[in-house]
């Protein structure tokens, strides 16, 4: 091979190197958001309780068809029939819309009562 073949493919490898610590550097930014701000989500959330979302009951054969689901760890649960419900992470609780939509809701009290004043 011609020198300038060989510093052709030197070329490209060292782009496609490059490339791939920037994708890897952008997933990481990525999922370090989605961890940090899931977990605020988890830390504040009234339904979060010991590792399980309180909001959602599924039933019991839900296990054998979603992952996240498993048997109610809840003491206080109040549901009287067999059931079980997600896990949670700081992943789930980020994607979740029921918090965005109280912490909204929370927003608009505040405002109305400021401006109630």
């Amino acid at each position: 091979m011609d020198s300038n073949k060989i510093r052709e493919f030197r070329t490209r490898i060292s782009n496609l190197e490059k490339r791939d610590k920037e994708e890897f550097l952008a997933l990481l930014e990525i999922m370090s958001n989605i961890s940090f701000f899931g977990g605020i989500k988890k830390t504040n959330c009234e339904y979060a309780k010991n590792e399980q979302c309180s909001l959602f009951h599924l039933q019991s054969d839900a296990k054998g068809k979603i992952p996240v689901a498993s048997e109610c760890r809840i003491p206080s649960c109040d549901s009287r029939y067999n059931h079980c419900h997600v896990e949670i992470s700081n992943i789930t609780c980020s994607f979740c819309p029921h918090w965005t939509k109280v912490q909204n809701d929370i927003k608009i009290d505040q405002e109305e009562s400021l401006r109630g004043r």
